[in-house]
């Protein structure tokens, strides 16, 4: 099982594509899709990371989830030009698919509570978290976390969520549901 998300070339591929996407291009008006040159950013994230084509993914849901997981796969295909091929399991098999790493791409859902209480959010992401099932690690996001816990300095703790925050962006690919 990869130690880190971004040990995947294809995965390191989404992320470069969307952070350059993020930083260049501007959403459009309300309900209207941005004109986003995603296949462009994709060539330039292949340059960047060195890759003529990155390998193929696998894309793990459940049978509840297969709508969702259809949609992603065909927006990853016809905007990247990935390779997304779906794992369709039944939810304990998926969990248990889930736990030991077996895919590239997952959809995982917590609690509401985790979007709406941000340090929760953002623990999730530290290398010793149970709820860590991405096994992300990134030292200096975990020194920052251990700061935010020690200090009572509130301008220091937000100064370190705010560098955590751009440690996730430029790292992994996570949309809030």
């Amino acid at each position: 099982m990869p130690s880190s998300l971004t040990q995947n070339p294809s995965i390191m591929l989404i992320i470069r594509s969307l952070y350059l996407a993020q930083n260049r291009i501007h959403v459009g008006e309300k309900n209207k899709m941005p004109q986003c040159p995603s296949m462009l950013l994709t060539g330039q994230a292949k340059l960047e990371l060195g890759l003529k084509e990155p390998p193929p993914l696998v894309m793990l849901a459940n049978e509840s989830r297969q709508v969702e997981a259809k949609f992603v796969q065909s927006q990853l295909i016809n905007n990247l030009g990935l390779d997304v091929k779906v794992d369709k399991q039944t939810f304990k098999q998926s969990l248990v698919k889930f736990r030991q790493g077996e895919f590239d791409l997952a959809r995982s859902g917590c609690c509401d509570g985790a979007l709406q209480y941000p340090v929760f959010f953002a623990e999730i992401f530290d290398s010793n978290s149970p709820y860590n099932d991405m096994n992300f690690e990134n030292a200096r996001y975990d020194r920052l976390m251990k700061l935010t816990h020690e200090t009572e300095d509130q301008q220091v703790r937000m100064q370190a969520f705010g560098r955590m925050q751009e440690i996730l962006h430029e790292q992994v690919p996570v949309i809030p549901h």
